[in-house]
């Protein structure tokens, strides 16, 4: 681990320009860290096993799911949001985990509505407030993500590291997979940057048809 704190140390402390950087540098505009060392921020916090992950240009982190055994999927789901939010310093309280238990119940997108409903039939009376925040609280952690376009939620199947993924959306069966392909988010950026925008955050989402439903309609 030496050596990555010796560079992170180096990089952090000295005036080298950000453009002289490869582009692989730039996948977290909204952390606290400075963009250009946040491949080795995760190093620096979580080893060299994590910080490798980080800086793979593409990856595929939820495909668009078959036949396929939902309870161990559900539990792998409940078991990566423990440890993340225990490396995260965060509290997963009951409620805060069914919630997530509904988000995964399916692998399309749910909505509040239907999460409300869904803690109604498990004996819970919560209002709408409670259910947003316990979204909003998943969403930060990584947890969950919101899809824009149907204004509803998935569960995120690798939320660590931390990411800004894009979505593949079908229409016919509203099942949804999730890429993080890091040169989007450099095209998307740098073309900001081209135009004067200062950009807060992004989402790309992609509507057509999964090729399972193609192959049965």
């Amino acid at each position: 681990m030496s050596i990555y704190f010796l560079v992170l140390r180096i990089i952090t402390t000295s005036k080298i320009s950000s453009h002289r950087l490869p582009t692989w540098w730039f996948g977290a505009a909204t952390t606290g860290w400075s963009a250009a060392v946040y491949p080795l921020k995760l190093l620096y916090c979580n080893g060299p096993e994590l910080g490798a992950r980080v800086v793979r240009r593409r990856r595929v982190i939820g495909r668009f799911h078959g036949t396929h055994n939902h309870s161990k999927c559900l539990q792998r789901a409940l078991e990566r949001a423990e440890v993340t939010c225990a490396q995260k310093g965060l509290r997963l309280t009951q409620l805060r985990r069914q919630v997530l238990a509904l988000v995964w119940d399916s692998h399309t997108p749910v909505r509040a509505y239907d999460i409300l409903e869904g803690l109604r039939d498990k004996g819970h009376r919560p209002g709408p407030p409670t259910a947003y925040r316990a979204l909003e609280f998943l969403q930060d952690a990584g947890l969950v993500h919101r899809i824009e376009s149907l204004n509803a939620y998935v569960g995120c199947g690798d939320p660590i590291p931390s990411h800004t993924g894009q979505f593949f959306i079908c229409d016919h069966c509203e099942s949804v997979a999730e890429i993080h392909d890091l040169s989007v988010e450099d095209d998307l950026y740098r073309n900001a940057k081209r135009l004067g925008f200062l950009a807060d955050h992004h989402t790309v989402e992609i509507h057509g048809i999964c090729a399972h439903c193609r192959t049965n309609n």
